[in-house]
Protein backbone atom coordinates (compact mmCIF):
# COMPACT_ATOMS: atom_id res chain seq x y z
CA UNK A 1 0.00 0.00 0.00
CA UNK A 2 3.14 2.28 0.36
CA UNK A 3 3.81 1.94 -3.18
CA UNK A 4 0.39 3.03 -4.51
CA UNK A 5 0.77 5.77 -1.86
CA UNK A 6 3.73 7.11 -3.38
CA UNK A 7 3.01 6.61 -7.14
CA UNK A 8 -0.60 8.48 -6.59
CA UNK A 9 1.66 11.43 -4.62
CA UNK A 10 4.32 11.74 -7.04
CA UNK A 11 2.65 11.50 -10.26
CA UNK A 12 1.29 14.16 -11.95
CA UNK A 13 -0.88 12.55 -14.07
CA UNK A 14 -4.92 11.62 -13.76
CA UNK A 15 -3.81 8.11 -13.30
CA UNK A 16 -1.98 5.39 -11.95
CA UNK A 17 -1.72 1.86 -13.58
CA UNK A 18 -0.46 -0.70 -11.20
CA UNK A 19 1.67 -3.81 -12.22
CA UNK A 20 2.68 -6.37 -9.98
CA UNK A 21 6.16 -7.35 -10.54
CA UNK A 22 5.18 -11.52 -10.34
CA UNK A 23 2.69 -11.70 -13.42
CA UNK A 24 5.15 -12.01 -16.32
CA UNK A 25 2.13 -13.06 -18.68
CA UNK A 26 0.13 -9.45 -18.30
CA UNK A 27 -0.16 -8.39 -22.19
CA UNK A 28 -1.04 -5.28 -24.17
CA UNK A 29 -4.55 -6.29 -24.47
CA UNK A 30 -5.40 -6.33 -21.08
CA UNK A 31 -3.76 -3.08 -20.12
CA UNK A 32 -5.63 -1.72 -22.80
CA UNK A 33 -8.99 -3.06 -21.49
CA UNK A 34 -8.21 -1.58 -18.37
CA UNK A 35 -7.45 1.83 -19.45
CA UNK A 36 -10.46 1.95 -21.80
CA UNK A 37 -12.66 1.33 -18.60
CA UNK A 38 -11.35 4.13 -16.95
CA UNK A 39 -11.74 6.29 -20.06
CA UNK A 40 -15.20 5.42 -20.52
CA UNK A 41 -16.02 6.14 -16.41
CA UNK A 42 -12.49 7.83 -15.03
CA UNK A 43 -13.06 6.21 -11.24
CA UNK A 44 -10.88 3.23 -9.56
CA UNK A 45 -11.10 -0.16 -12.11
CA UNK A 46 -10.17 -3.62 -10.90
CA UNK A 47 -9.71 -6.73 -12.35
CA UNK A 48 -11.57 -9.24 -10.62
CA UNK A 49 -10.99 -13.26 -10.49
CA UNK A 50 -12.32 -15.90 -8.13
CA UNK A 51 -14.63 -13.41 -6.56
CA UNK A 52 -11.21 -11.10 -5.73
CA UNK A 53 -9.53 -8.03 -6.89
CA UNK A 54 -5.59 -8.38 -7.85
CA UNK A 55 -3.41 -6.50 -9.82
CA UNK A 56 -3.50 -5.18 -12.38
CA UNK A 57 -5.52 -2.08 -11.30
CA UNK A 58 -5.94 1.33 -12.02
CA UNK A 59 -6.39 4.46 -9.60
CA UNK A 60 -7.39 8.02 -10.31
CA UNK A 61 -4.88 10.08 -8.23
CA UNK A 62 -7.96 11.53 -5.89
CA UNK A 63 -7.97 8.07 -4.50
CA UNK A 64 -4.49 9.19 -2.62
CA UNK A 65 -6.61 10.57 0.31
CA UNK A 66 -8.65 7.27 0.75
CA UNK A 67 -5.05 5.33 0.68
CA UNK A 68 -3.42 6.89 3.30
CA UNK A 69 -6.09 6.96 5.69
CA UNK A 70 -5.89 3.04 5.02
CA UNK A 71 -2.32 3.31 5.48
CA UNK A 72 -3.00 5.27 8.77
CA UNK A 73 -5.42 2.83 10.12
CA UNK A 74 -2.71 -0.72 9.03
CA UNK A 75 -5.02 -1.75 6.37
CA UNK A 76 -3.31 -2.83 3.59
CA UNK A 77 -5.34 -5.32 2.30
CA UNK A 78 -5.97 -4.76 -2.05
CA UNK A 79 -9.82 -5.74 -1.55
CA UNK A 80 -10.35 -3.32 1.06
CA UNK A 81 -8.86 -0.58 -1.07
CA UNK A 82 -11.38 -1.76 -4.02
CA UNK A 83 -14.41 -1.21 -1.13
CA UNK A 84 -13.15 1.99 0.12
CA UNK A 85 -12.75 3.74 -3.67
CA UNK A 86 -15.71 2.65 -4.50
CA UNK A 87 -13.69 0.71 -7.59
CA UNK A 88 -15.62 -1.22 -10.16
CA UNK A 89 -14.60 -4.56 -11.52
CA UNK A 90 -14.25 -6.23 -14.48
CA UNK A 91 -13.75 -9.93 -15.07
CA UNK A 92 -11.30 -10.68 -17.95
CA UNK A 93 -12.84 -13.58 -21.09
CA UNK A 94 -11.53 -16.92 -20.44
CA UNK A 95 -8.91 -16.36 -22.82
CA UNK A 96 -7.18 -13.98 -21.32
CA UNK A 97 -7.10 -15.16 -17.56
CA UNK A 98 -3.43 -16.75 -18.19
CA UNK A 99 -2.39 -13.14 -18.32
CA UNK A 100 -3.34 -12.89 -14.45
CA UNK A 101 -0.70 -15.76 -13.08
CA UNK A 102 1.87 -14.81 -10.59
CA UNK A 103 5.48 -16.55 -10.74
CA UNK A 104 7.08 -17.09 -7.15
CA UNK A 105 8.43 -20.02 -7.02
CA UNK A 106 11.08 -22.00 -8.64
CA UNK A 107 8.34 -24.55 -10.27
CA UNK A 108 6.37 -22.06 -10.73
CA UNK A 109 8.84 -20.52 -12.93
CA UNK A 110 9.82 -23.64 -14.43
CA UNK A 111 5.96 -23.83 -16.24
CA UNK A 112 6.02 -20.04 -17.11
CA UNK A 113 9.27 -20.63 -19.12
CA UNK A 114 8.34 -23.76 -20.45
CA UNK A 115 4.58 -21.68 -21.49
CA UNK A 116 6.74 -19.10 -22.98
CA UNK A 117 8.13 -21.44 -25.20
CA UNK A 118 5.44 -23.47 -26.68
CA UNK A 119 4.28 -19.82 -27.20
CA UNK A 120 6.75 -18.83 -29.55
CA UNK A 121 6.61 -22.02 -31.42
CA UNK A 122 2.67 -21.66 -31.91
CA UNK A 123 1.97 -18.04 -32.03
CA UNK A 124 1.94 -17.06 -36.00
CA UNK A 125 4.75 -14.65 -36.83
CA UNK A 126 4.25 -11.05 -36.65
CA UNK A 127 2.58 -9.87 -40.22
CA UNK A 128 4.14 -6.53 -40.23
CA UNK A 129 7.46 -6.97 -40.22
CA UNK A 130 9.52 -3.78 -40.03
CA UNK A 131 10.30 -1.65 -43.03
CA UNK A 132 14.03 -0.21 -43.66
CA UNK A 133 13.67 3.38 -43.40
CA UNK A 134 13.18 5.35 -47.30
CA UNK A 135 16.28 7.30 -48.42
CA UNK A 136 15.21 10.62 -48.54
Amino acid sequence: MGGVYTALKTTRKEAVLFLACDAPFVGVQLLDRLVQKFQAARGAWFIAHQGRVGFPFLLPTRSLTVVARQLEHGEFSLQSLAVEVKGKRFSLPRSMRLQLQNVNTPEEWERACRMWRRRRVTEPAHSARQRKPSAS
